[in-house]
């Protein structure tokens, strides 16, 4: 029961933020110009915001042989060193595979998005049925870590309500900032 309300009081709470912006700002649309240079500076800070916390979330999900989820992860603050997928204890996504490497891919960002990235492994990274060394994210985009499917998708601060690894219910992204500035990890 008491998850049921804190889910109602997270919609509510978001529907009241969706409110105010409705209001304030004319909806999800530009500042109205008589808001002269500070409607500008707010309506940059408000354009990162919505890219950051509603456009950059991802997650990612590892899926048996018959396309079911078995493992689910998000992608929180990839930062300067990148989100590590691979089957050593120093990765932030641990697939235990003979076929993944001990660091197997990362997914790092800079100023054209987000991309995954190869690591060297033995068994490489597929998609499509190609093996690709570097590959800028998409929505819903299903890679191979050697023989292992993983899908990745953008996560909205508006998806349903999901369990995380501990069992607790919460909206994907909450609580986590992704942020779309450069990496110490270059593309080729």
């Amino acid at each position: 029961m008491s998850s049921l309300l804190g889910q109602i009081t997270v919609i509510l709470i978001l529907g009241v933020i969706i409110f105010v912006i409705t209001r304030v700002c004319g909806g999800l649309g530009k500042i109205p110009p008589e808001m002269g240079e500070l409607g500008e500076e707010f309506q940059e800070v408000k354009d990162r915001m919505m890219e950051t916390h509603i456009m950059g979330f991802w997650k990612i999900e590892v899926l048996d042989s018959k396309g079911n989820v078995v493992k689910r992860k998000e992608i929180g603050d990839v930062g300067t060193k990148g989100f590590y997928i691979g089957r050593g204890r120093m990765c932030d996504l641990r697939i235990r595979s003979s076929y993944v490497s001990e660091k197997h891919a990362v997914i790092a960002s800079d100023e054209k998005g987000f991309f995954l990235k190869d690591c060297g492994s033995r068994n490489g990274v597929y998609y499509k049925n190609k093996k690709v060394h570097q590959i800028d994210l998409e929505d819903r985009m299903t890679l191979y870590l050697g023989n292992v499917a993983c899908r990745i998708s953008r996560a909205n601060i508006m998806d349903d309500f999901s369990q995380n690894d501990e069992g607790h219910t919460r909206v994907w992204g909450s609580g986590t900032q992704v942020k779309g500035g450069k990496s110490e990890i270059k593309r080729d």
